[in-house]
């Protein structure tokens, strides 16, 4: 990246700073076209889901919404809530299992290999390419468990985050001095 190219991006940042400096970072703002009929669609919580998901865990969110019934949002964002923390507890039990037989192939493998060791130790190509067939296998599962374990928890906590957020209509959001550390950035 040539340096003038650097330049210009962090011009750039700085203008959008500047254009979007009356929205906080823990804000997420709702807009008419995420309701139908005075409902929150599914849509609008999709988007505010994946918004939530850059708001650190230890800030509070605020959402901010047009002239809708607060009650009905609520009961709209636990509705959409359920379901997706619902999905995502069957997707942690799948992931659970998944990486538990993968580990236990590789193993299997593993110790199959070593129970034949005096029959194929001339093979040397073939013990070699069974020893990392069974690694791969054994690499899988503990990375499914550690890695998409944790990403499916970190989305589980971003669902509950968003479900404790404060609720405001826009015009009190503006009046209300909330998140008062964003201003000092």
């Amino acid at each position: 990246m040539r340096l003038s190219q650097k330049k210009g991006y962090y011009a750039l940042e700085q203008q959008l700073k500047k254009r979007y400096l009356h929205l906080r970072e823990n804000e997420l703002v709702l807009s008419s076209e995420d309701f139908s009929e005075g409902r929150l669609k599914d849509s609008g919580f999709i988007r505010l889901k994946n918004e939530c998901w850059y708001i650190p865990y230890s800030d509070p969110v605020v959402i901010r919404t047009p002239e809708v019934s607060l009650q009905a949002l609520e009961e709209d964002l636990g509705f959409f809530a359920v379901r997706a923390l619902s999905k995502l507890k069957n997707d942690r039990r799948s992931a659970f299992w998944q990486s538990v037989a993968l580990f236990m192939v590789g193993v299997v493998v593993l110790s199959g290999l070593s129970f034949f060791w005096d029959n194929v130790y001339e093979y040397v190509f073939l013990l070699e390419f069974i020893t990392i067939i069974s690694w791969v296998f054994i690499w899988s599962g503990v990375s499914k468990w550690f890695i998409e374990h944790r990403d499916l928890q970190d989305k589980r906590f971003t669902i509950l985050q968003l479900l404790s957020a404060q609720i405001l209509p826009i015009e009190e959001a503006k009046s209300l001095d909330i998140g008062e550390k964003y201003e000092a950035n």
